[in-house]
């Protein structure tokens, strides 16, 4: 086992986990944290936190198991939510490094993700509801295909209302979900897709179905009153005297017509088909299919996969959801994967074997540099939450060295 070179202890630094699908971000670093305290990596000997089951040095023998160290024994932050669906790198800062966290808010992420055509759901994922259904016999992935240039390079992106992203402190999630009137519109973002592609066309060889949940009545009402609190603060900031009707539309007319919001469910066939973005050439949407035609195409869709690489701020959601009014359809994510954060990605291979990384201070680099650290594999994590195993020689537990493999340390 190769022996760890280490500054003097305990550590402030960056590593990498990927991230399961399921779990939250947040409770991931709830995760890494409880564990993150029981390690003299990070952790001044006197603020551990040990259970009975660790072996070899520093067991802390004779305290009780799960007791918490000292309040703020450790800090843990990350450089950047996953949606609960979504898997892959997630940066994770400790101690020090996480005044480095913001570095990997704006750099360079790679993403692969599946959409399945047909559908659209509020969230634009399938953890939302279904909000309306549309034709998708004739997409092929020539049309796929041919839509795509238009979402590359740079162009404006409305942030889904159904988003973790903030407004005066409140996600937008809970705006949408309570029917809280938003403080004022949800405004579209530059963000720059460097490279867009269709990597597999799946078809309809697969297992994903279009979620069962559909968009209620109630949900409606609740957006709309969110969206009210937008709209109002806009009429009192423009008021045109002259409007034209174009100028007069409500805000929710306007984010029914961008696909921000759904329409009323009893009348799916009504939503305007202009995507939420604006590109700076952009092409002009399909028509919208009658209630007919929608009620022909209900069976098994195709998916897709997409590859992407993006700069911060960029919504997979939202592409996705926009491909789908483009061709003429309707598109939500299935399965959502980061492949790359700045410099931490899944493309180099863990070999739990292998040399340790972490003997040296890392370098004060730009995040958007060719990425050289891995990532710890999330079933180590899942083992040592249930038991951290046994020690080596050195005193280091299984997950520990994992850490080590790829972290970079911050002084």
């Amino acid at each position: 086992m190769p022996k760890a070179k280490l500054p003097p202890l305990p550590l402030s630094a960056l590593f990498a986990i990927n991230k399961p699908s399921g779990p939250s971000s947040m409770s991931v670093i709830d995760d890494i944290k409880s564990l993150l305290a029981t390690s003299r990596l990070f952790v001044d000997s006197a603020d551990l936190v040990t259970g009975d089951k660790g072996k070899g040095k520093d067991t802390g023998k004779g305290r009780r198991k799960g007791r918490r160290g000292r309040s703020g024994a450790v800090k843990v932050g990350q450089g950047g939510t996953l949606d609960p669906l979504a898997d892959g790198v997630l940066v994770v800062g400790v101690s020090r490094g996480t005044k480095k966290l913001s570095e990997f808010l704006d750099c360079v992420k790679e993403y692969k993700t599946t959409a399945l055509l047909g559908c659209e759901t509020d969230s634009y994922d399938s953890e939302g509801a279904q909000v309306r259904s549309a034709p998708w016999k004739s997409v092929t992935r020539e049309n796929v295909e041919a839509a795509l240039p238009r979402f590359r390079g740079s162009i404006l992106q409305t942030p889904p209302i159904f988003s973790a992203l903030k407004m005066d402190g409140m996600p937008l999630y809970d705006y949408a979900r309570k029917g809280i009137p938003l403080p004022r519109p949800i405004e579209k973002r530059p963000v720059t897709v460097h490279s867009l592609s269709l990597v597999e066309w799946i078809g309809t060889n697969h297992m994903w179905r279009w979620p069962e949940k559909k968009f209620t009545e109630e949900d409606r009402l609740k957006l709309e009153n969110a969206l009210a609190g937008a709209e109002r603060r806009k009429e009192k900031e423009s008021v045109h005297v002259n409007a034209t009707p174009a100028e007069t539309k409500t805000e929710k007319e306007k984010l029914i017509e961008d696909g921000t919001i759904p329409e009323p469910v009893p009348n799916p066939s009504a939503v305007d088909s202009a995507s939420t973005f604006t590109h700076t050439n952009p092409a002009n949407d399909s028509a919208e299919p009658t209630a007919s035609q929608v009620e022909e195409d209900t069976e098994h869709s195709p998916a897709f996969v997409l590859s992407m690489t993006v700069s911060g701020g960029t919504y997979v959601r939202s592409i996705v959801h926009d491909l789908g009014h483009a061709v003429g359809s309707a598109a939500h994510v299935v399965t959502l994967t980061r492949v790359r954060q700045g410099r931490f990605t899944l493309e180099l291979a863990f070999d739990p074997q292998g040399e340790l990384e972490a003997d040296v201070p890392g370098p004060d680099v730009d995040a958007d540099l060719v990425p050289d650290r891995g990532c710890v594999p999330w079933d180590v994590i899942a083992r040592a939450k249930e038991d951290p195993g046994e020690r080596d020689e050195e005193g280091w537990c299984e997950w520990e060295r994992a850490v080590m493999k790829v972290m970079e340390i911050v002084e």
